[in-house]
């Protein structure tokens, strides 16, 4: 194993870094990430046994994606547990199953994280599509026409800024997605 790691290094002239872990090792540590992220899923979703498996899946990419950061996503951790909390009182749910997941969708189409991420995210946020088993490739679709990319602006001059905020009729780009998501 070192004579590997010394033939890389000779390999490459203007760095001496060596790689610090085998293959194997990178692969077993990967293994308990995706373990960890599965557990940690658990604690962000009240009854983490009731959504699909792909659901599950997603909400784990996306603790494994983000971390502790998830807690950040608090319209999304509402939503993805507010079925749950009418099911356990013994009430009746508030909305039909396929809506509520929409919704759930929605306040991840809406984040900026999707607009940053837009491969990475639409495969996630396609996967709590309730017929997300029937047709992926559909599912996606649906969720990469909503996502709008991420625009950077230049800083236009106050005059400007005003002029542009008082035309009538003008709507905000951001309302009318979240309008579309509902």
């Amino acid at each position: 194993m070192d004579e590997e790691r010394v033939s890389q290094e000779d390999q490459s002239p203007r760095t001496a870094v060596r790689a610090e872990l085998t293959e194997e090792e990178g692969t077993r540590l990967l293994r308990i990430s995706a373990l960890q992220a599965i557990h940690n899923a658990k604690t962000y979703c009240d009854d983490f046994d009731q959504p699909t498996s792909p659901q599950q899946m997603a909400l784990s990419q996306l603790v494994f994606q983000m971390g502790v950061n998830l807690e950040e996503f608090v319209q999304f951790l509402s939503a993805i547990n507010q079925d749950y909390k009418y099911r356990d009182s013994g009430r009746m749910a508030i909305e039909p199953e396929e809506e509520h997941w929409k919704r759930v969708q929605c306040t991840l189409i809406l984040s900026d994280w999707a607009r940053r991420y837009t491969s990475r995210s639409v495969a996630v946020i396609a996967m709590f599509d309730p017929n997300y088993d029937e047709d992926p490739k559909q599912a996606e679709r649906e969720v990469r026409v909503q996502i709008r990319p991420l625009v950077r602006h230049h800083h236009p001059s106050p005059r400007k800024r005003a002029v542009r905020h008082s035309v009538p009729g003008q709507t905000n780009p951001r309302e009318s997605i979240h309008q579309h998501c509902r």
